[in-house]
């Protein structure tokens, strides 16, 4: 089945010249794609048009596509303005005062009396640039409204939302990022906002509106770990278990307290208030132990 699309000018009231302005491309296309557009269809009726007839995975026929469509497209502008582009080769450079865009030398325009490298050549005279825009437009819009969202079913990564990836067979976000409703992102590190604990990085949850390491871990630098027990190797008393401090490399209880087999104890009886730290400083806990 072939597709047909007139390369032609962004508005068909204005008049062309040259014989790129009737030139017909035809493309091979997926199956059940059966398409004739005229010269005065614009680009959002040409993606609302085609969109209702694909249901094939299109992104290997639509690279093939645009190499070739550009390369015809070049090179029947080359024959088709050769004598054009001869007689612009003495015009005017960059920036030189100018009155019209035939006064200038080919690929610039004249804008605001002034030679300008534009990235759409505008005026009166239908290019190959401006087609190319058309095509690039429609591809890249057509390619997007066939792309599948989360947890949809896929035989490759090609076939889903940019920042998803096909594993097992449906789209998903890597393990390192979460689902934020309309991409992937990045899960959030330590003391960052979340709203929920599946956009916090592994071992951390959501607690307060920032990713925090449980009571009962603490930060390593790199993810949460459980707090050390007596004797356990530790370089601050906040990688030590409640009750413990870190002395000489390991976590110990004070030299007026015991170890009970639970926490650390006085002698007598008494209290001890315990108050655990943030990274930042702030106060996430405070305990009130009865000594025996």
């Amino acid at each position: 089945m072939t597709f047909k699309l007139t390369v032609v000018c962004l508005s068909s009231s204005l008049p062309c010249e040259g014989e790129l302005c009737s030139k017909v491309i035809s493309m091979p296309l997926v199956d059940n794609m059966k398409a004739s557009l005229k010269a005065d269809i614009d680009v959002s009726q040409i993606n609302k048009y085609l969109k209702a007839y694909i249901k094939q995975e299109i992104n290997t026929e639509l690279r093939t596509i645009m190499k070739d469509v550009v390369e015809e497209i070049i090179d029947n502008r080359t024959s088709s303005t050769m004598k054009k582009t001869m007689s612009r080769q003495e015009g005017k450079s960059l920036n030189e005062s100018c009155s019209s865009t035939r006064e200038c030398k080919e690929t610039l325009t004249c804008e605001n009396s002034f030679v300008n490298a534009a990235v759409q050549i505008t005026g009166m005279e239908c290019n190959a640039r401006k087609s190319l825009i058309i095509l690039k437009s429609f591809l890249q819009s057509l390619r997007k409204t066939n792309l599948k969202s989360l947890n949809e079913s896929c035989s490759s990564t090609r076939e889903c939302n940019e920042t998803l990836t096909c594993e097992r067979q449906f789209c998903q976000c890597s393990s390192t990022d979460h689902w934020n409703g309309m991409q992937c992102e990045e899960r959030k590190n330590l003391n960052e906002s979340c709203s929920s604990t599946r956009e916090c990085k592994d071992t951390l949850t959501c607690e307060k509106q920032f990713c925090q390491c449980s009571s009962t871990d603490h930060w390593n630098g790199m993810q949460c770990e459980e707090r050390k027990s007596l004797n356990g190797s530790c370089s601050s008393t906040r990688e030590c278990k409640d009750t413990l401090t870190c002395t000489n490399r390991y976590c110990q209880c004070i030299s007026t307290e015991q170890w009970n087999g639970m926490q650390c104890m006085g002698n007598s009886k008494g209290v001890r208030f315990t108050i655990v730290f943030t990274e930042k400083g702030d106060i996430t806990e405070t305990k009130l132990l009865l000594a025996s």
